[in-house]
């Protein structure tokens, strides 16, 4: 049954069964939950929920959640259908939405700026569901990658070093990117320009900090287990770029808006970079996936 997602408990058994429906059930509910927070925000003009954010953040809100519309929203419900279904698929689409609704849920809570006038907080239970089914989904998406043994070493030492050297750039002018604004605010007090730090300074460093503190540093350790080639080490890997994936994408997004309504704290250097980020992880993204069905599918000839 290669093409199903493999499970310690027998398929047919009453203890399968429930946590398959537990775990697609909470990605459904999670996928509706995020709806509605869409829905009822300022993306469709409806403010019930009216965020603690300056207008930059806003105008970045707009790209994350038209991404989430587009992209995040779809991938839950459908994953958590085809993962009752025990279809393979769904761990692709669980393991791509999880670390989206992780951020999704942070912004949403830890970006305000109190002094701004809001009333988000008293949606908050919405945005902690968010971020608990999230934690759920990487967590089983990185056990179903693990239950599929993958013949890693099948990849070319020289696909990996192309991959590597352009990814590798790509993160390392990022983290230079970031590290310039923090030595910015930290010697001279502010940024250039410096709409990007006086707009929302909390949320400027809850950005720095998840980028500097996690992303980047995950980003690197993925390119060093990619050079490896390790299958030991396949599961974690695809599982870091479906998070890599989904959030440049919303990264993009939050570009795309900004460019749209001229904000100020975005720069031509920015968008090159993170326009470069977006399409590199894309390719590796894709490529890890064409390469696990592969592998698959030859595991599955060869036990016939």
């Amino acid at each position: 049954m290669s093409n199903f997602v493999e499970s310690s408990e027998h398929p047919l058994s009453i203890e399968g069964l429930k946590s398959r429906l537990v775990i697609g059930i909470a990605a459904i509910l999670a996928g509706f939950v995020q709806l509605i927070v869409i829905i009822f925000g300022p993306l469709f003009g409806k403010n019930i929920i009216q965020y603690h954010f300056s207008d930059s953040s806003l105008i970045q809100l707009y790209g994350q959640e038209i991404v989430s519309l587009i992209l995040v929203v779809p991938a839950l419900i459908i994953g958590g259908i085809l993962w009752i279904m025990r279809n393979d698929i769904s761990t692709y689409l669980l393991a791509f939405s999880s670390g989206n609704i992780i951020y999704n849920g942070l912004t949403y809570g830890l970006f305000s700026d109190f002094a701004i006038p809001g009333n988000s907080e008293r949606f908050s239970l919405l945005f902690i569901f968010l971020i608990n089914v999230g934690l759920i989904l990487v967590v089983t998406s990185y056990r179903a990658f693990n239950q599929k043994k993958i013949d890693y070493n099948q990849i070319k030492r020289k696909q990996i070093t192309i991959i590597i050297i352009a990814f590798g750039t790509i993160l390392t002018l990022f983290l230079l990117l970031w590290l310039k604004q923090v030595f910015e605010v930290t010697i001279i007090g502010t940024t250039n320009p410096s709409s990007i730090y006086e707009d929302n300074k909390n949320g400027f460093w809850l950005i720095k900090f998840l980028d500097l503190g996690i992303a980047i540093p995950l980003g690197f350790y993925s390119t060093y287990l990619l050079w490896k080639r390790s299958s030991k080490s396949f599961p974690l890997v695809i599982l870091l770029y479906s998070f890599f994936a989904s959030m440049i994408a919303a990264v993009f997004g939050m570009l795309i808006t900004q460019f749209v309504f001229n904000d100020q704290s975005i720069t031509f250097g920015n968008g090159v970079i993170f326009g470069l980020l977006t399409v590199v992880t894309w390719i590796v993204y894709i490529k890890l996936i064409i390469i696990r069905q592969s592998a698959i599918k030859k595991k599955k000839e060869n036990s016939l």
